[in-house]
């Protein structure tokens, strides 16, 4: 039977700009709600604000104005914001990096810009869903490390926030922990095809039947996966047949 598993998930700092840049972006293109937080009569306090734009070129992040009537006298300190949405954590720190005028109102709402951040805490949802493909059907995977090799296998399981593959072979010379694989393609059961960016975390190779089997996790943000993922989990979770159906803490 297949089995759904509940998996505690890392919290990784990410320091690339391209990454933190596709991160923020697709918090802004869905509409996340960003806050950020202040010390108030010795308490950390949080407050909401709107994130307008980004602009890795000008090294800088647009926000609402109202941030400084809160931070007063922290207009030179450092402001750490926040944002979560389904099961997804953000938390970066910036400083200040234009002055700017006037205050927010609902017809025209004034703009205050930041440094675009160096690094930024990524966290998934603790006890993300898993699912054990092992008597269902395929999903055929394939790993596009140069365009001379690539190498074709199959997930094992599969969760919101990472996967564990299956290959033929003996991979641990050719595939190292920490890899980044720019290209990795899933073809769901409906014959969708996904392309993945991911992050090895760890290869290792069983001799006696002579397969290498692959952690990774994501390294980018991929609305359509999710949302392929999250179905996949739905169907095992409601799946009548599967009695023996275990969630492992």
């Amino acid at each position: 039977m297949s089995k759904t598993e509940l998996n505690s998930s890392k919290t990784r700092e990410i320091t690339d700009e391209g990454e933190i840049q596709q991160i923020l972006q697709a918090a802004l293109v869905h509409e996340w709600p960003f806050f950020y937080l202040s010390m108030v009569r010795n308490h950390l306090t949080s407050h909401s604000t709107e994130l307008y734009s980004i602009d890795r070129r000008a090294g800088t992040i647009t926000v609402n104005s109202d941030i400084l009537e809160k931070l007063p006298e922290s207009l030179t300190n450092t402001v750490f914001f926040r944002t979560n949405n389904g099961g997804i954590s953000i938390v970066f720190k910036s400083t200040l990096a234009v002055p700017c005028e006037g205050t927010s109102s609902d017809s025209k709402p004034a703009f205050c810009e930041f440094e675009f951040p160096e690094s930024l805490q990524y966290s998934q949802q603790r006890k993300a869903m898993r699912i054990n493909l092992k008597n269902l059907q395929e999903i055929p995977v394939i790993l596009f490390t140069s365009p001379e090799a690539r190498y074709h296998g199959r997930i094992v399981d599969i969760s919101e926030t990472g996967a564990k593959l299956v290959f033929e072979g003996d991979l641990t010379g050719q595939l190292s922990g920490s890899e980044i694989i720019t290209d990795c393609q899933m073809r769901f059961f409906d014959e969708t095809c996904i392309e993945n960016r991911i992050r090895v975390l760890g290869v290792v190779c069983d001799q006696r039947v002579n397969l290498s089997y692959l952690r990774c996790e994501y390294a980018e943000n991929n609305m359509t996966r999710d949302v392929q993922i999250k179905q996949l989990i739905a169907d095992a979770s409601n799946d009548k047949n599967q009695r023996n159906l275990a969630f492992v803490g």
